[in-house]
């Protein structure tokens, strides 16, 4: 399991410092988050090689969610970095039309799709299943599944299941084959350590299936402060040890 972290927590004034940050810290990836637009891939290739760290995946902005043409650029940037893909944020509000809502997103997306499929990169949807309630995640892969395009899949969130009050470890386990990316924070979206909540079935269960990308830190606050997100690693490393003795 590789650990990476959003480029707004990671301490450092400039790429470089970022980087060797991560590298002395034992993190492996950087997710770019809180850009307007999408970075220079010629920018980054040679940092990233010279320190060892991968571009995990890019965050585009809320809004760009329902303009398609604007999220071309992200996935051909995230293609030649080698990322996963670009994770696109999902607001649901409407439980009882939540198919409709997400297949009005489908419709929106289809150019940004036959790009994704273009450049053999993925769009990530990542719902905010919290104001929805318990089984969201399950109903939002059901509706990937059934769509049967392999350029779209889920980025699911610890904290945002937890605040759905989602059992995290059985949800995550039923949209297994849906779920490309996981993103982690404590409980409140705090950093890890902080809110109590328990690790270890969530890591067991991504054992059990076979989840070797990266987990990537993404707790709300403090932003760029070195002693959370140290904090924040070694509390994931102490739920993987603790996973991995109690097998």
């Amino acid at each position: 399991m590789r650990l990476a972290a959003l480029a707004t927590l990671v301490p450092g004034d400039h790429l470089e410092s970022r980087l060797e940050w991560l590298r002395a810290h034992g993190l492996a990836g950087l997710e770019i988050d809180g850009a307007d637009t999408p970075p220079v891939a010629d920018e980054w290739h040679e940092p990233l090689r010279r320190h060892g760290i991968r571009m995990s995946a890019l965050h585009v902005p809320a809004q760009l969610a329902r303009q398609p043409s604007a999220l071309a650029p992200w996935l051909e940037v995230a293609a030649q970095l080698g990322a996963r893909g670009v994770v696109v944020p999902v607001a649901l509000s409407r439980p009882a039309e939540l198919e409709a809502e997400l297949d009005a997103l489908r419709t929106a997306l289809t150019p940004a799709v036959a790009v994704a499929d273009q450049a053999n990169t993925l769009i990530l949807l990542a719902p905010a299943t919290a104001p929805l309630g318990p089984g969201t995640l399950g109903r939002v892969a059901a509706w990937c599944r059934r769509l049967r395009t392999p350029a779209l899949r889920l980025a699911a969130h610890v904290a945002d299941l937890h605040e759905a009050g989602e059992n995290v470890a059985a949800a995550l386990d039923g949209a297994q084959d849906m779920v490309e990316h996981v993103l982690v924070a404590d409980a409140g979206w705090r950093p890890l350590g902080e809110g109590g909540l328990n690790l270890v079935p969530v890591i067991k269960v991504l054992h059990r299936i076979s989840y070797d990308r990266f987990v990537t830190l993404a707790y709300r606050s403090p932003l760029a402060d070195s002693q959370a997100l140290a904090t924040s690693a070694r509390a994931l490393r102490e739920a993987v040890r603790l996973a991995w003795e109690e097998r």
